[in-house]
């Protein structure tokens, strides 16, 4: 994995306003914003500190102003007190941005021949994506787009309390996880989605590790004292040494234990 799991910590900067983990070969990020046309530059520029620079950053860059101007500008986030929650979820090959809005009577739509700003700025979003899509309504409402990525990884963030992924009260989006988890990748192909109590990761663990702890290697791996393997490998936190059973634990197949394929899920579409 072009990640270096070796310092999969988590970290959270700027109180809870502001946090990133890795989980596996992934990154999520996440910051709320004031819902003021003033600082829409700032998702601009967080992208630009989270990301390192890339063709594909620059696009990013573009798309996570454009949803959180439309924000801004067309949902209940533009109101006194409200705010635009973003997340970017990062995979070897791929990144998601996500904007997270107060809600609206009308949904984003694309339409052809666009004249009007909200239509011009989803119709580059279109342009830059992979694919875009939203979710909810006048409570809350998520839109996200996919955009392949060919630069290097984020930098590995330094150690710190695990990131929540779940927006505030404000956007209206806060009772829903389970969607949220979807939106970010966050769930398994038998269909498990991640909660607070459990993440993908011990998910993944529980199906693939084996009642021996046997890696694919032919060796025990099991947590011992302060951080280390059985194996021998001392890892810098709890989330890098989950990686490193992940690796010797998981199948080529994604087979598990229960025969089922475990893999994670990347919603494409609001349904």
């Amino acid at each position: 994995m072009p990640l270096e799991i070796g310092n999969a910590q988590v970290r959270e900067m700027d109180g809870h306003r502001q946090s990133a983990r890795i989980v596996g070969a992934e990154m999520i990020f996440s910051q709320v914003f004031p819902g003021r046309p003033e600082h829409v530059r700032d998702v601009r520029h967080w992208v630009r500190d989270q990301l390192p620079p890339c063709p594909a950053r620059d696009d990013v860059e573009v798309i996570a102003s454009e949803l959180a101007a439309n924000a801004v500008v067309h949902t209940a986030s533009g109101e006194p007190g409200g705010e635009v929650a973003a997340w970017l979820t990062w995979w070897p090959d791929q990144v998601r941005v996500v904007v997270g809005d107060g809600g609206a009577a009308t949904a984003p739509v694309l339409v052809a021949d666009a004249v009007g700003e909200r239509q011009r700025g989803l119709a580059l979003v279109a342009a830059l994506a992979l694919s875009w899509a939203h979710a909810g309504d006048r409570a809350g409402r998520w839109t996200w787009a996919d955009v392949a990525w060919d630069g290097p990884p984020p930098l590995a963030p330094a150690a710190a309390r695990p990131a929540s992924a779940s927006p505030p009260a404000a956007t209206g989006l806060a009772d829903e996880p389970a969607r949220l988890a979807a939106i970010l990748g966050r769930q398994c192909t038998c269909g498990f989605t991640e909660a607070a109590d459990e993440t993908l990761t011990d998910h993944f663990l529980a199906v693939f590790a084996p009642p021996d702890c046997r890696g694919s290697d032919g060796r025990v791996h099991e947590e011992g004292d302060r951080g280390r393997c059985l194996c021998g490998l001392t890892a810098p936190g709890p989330a890098a040494l989950d990686d490193h059973f992940l690796s010797v634990f998981t199948p080529v197949s994604s087979i598990g234990r229960d025969g089922a394929r475990h893999q994670p899920t990347r919603l494409r579409n609001g349904t």
